[in-house]
């Protein structure tokens, strides 16, 4: 029996633009300070975005709960800052781990980020041949077609629902309405 394909929301097309990718960049610096400071400046709430629940609908969006504050506009969050969420949180858990230390998170969030990672990756089963050498530099240097970062976080900015991640024991409700100093999301692109 056929069944119909899915409706896959989508924001729009992203402009896509040549990007040089590299071992070590400034994220993987083994100044930890410095990488630290870089990781910990990704503001993975700037993904948060509100829109109209109708708007919405008419995309063939899933619904989603409604922005706290707000009931005419639903609240979803960009896949690309999801990403960043996980990377994260799986980052932080690895470090805290290797240094014997407490971890910010439960196991089961890292785990389910790892699972997310496997599920993204076979979902865009990139077909790029990265040339090698055979001595852990497998495609360094190398150019990949990317989508526009900066685009993304425009769309993000424009249809902000003004989201900050948790601080101390602050409701839902107190993490909306977040406006000022929301242009950037730390992520150096």
């Amino acid at each position: 029996m056929f069944s119909p394909a899915p409706t896959i929301a989508l924001v729009s097309e992203l402009p896509t633009h040549p990007v040089q990718f590299h071992w070590n960049t400034a994220y993987s610096s083994p100044d930890d300070s410095e990488a630290d400071g870089l990781w910990n400046a990704i503001d993975t709430a700037h993904g948060y975005i509100a829109v109209e629940h109708e708007w919405a609908r008419e995309r063939g969006w899933m619904a989603s709960m409604p922005v706290p504050g707000d009931e005419t506009k639903a609240l979803y969050v960009l896949e690309g800052y999801h990403q960043f969420h996980c990377l994260k949180i799986v980052r932080t858990v690895f470090l805290q781990s290797i240094a014997g230390k407490k971890l910010s998170y439960p196991v089961q969030h890292a785990r389910h980020c790892f699972d997310y990672f496997r599920q993204f990756i076979q979902c865009h089963a990139d077909p790029t041949p990265l040339y090698t050498l055979g001595r852990h530099t497998s495609g360094d240097g190398q150019w990949h077609m990317c989508k526009d970062w900066n685009a993304l976080r425009d769309y993000a900015t424009e249809n902000s629902a003004c989201f900050r991640d948790r601080v101390g024991n602050e409701s839902l409700r107190e993490q909306f309405g977040n406006c000022e100093g929301r242009e950037n999301d730390g992520v150096i692109a």
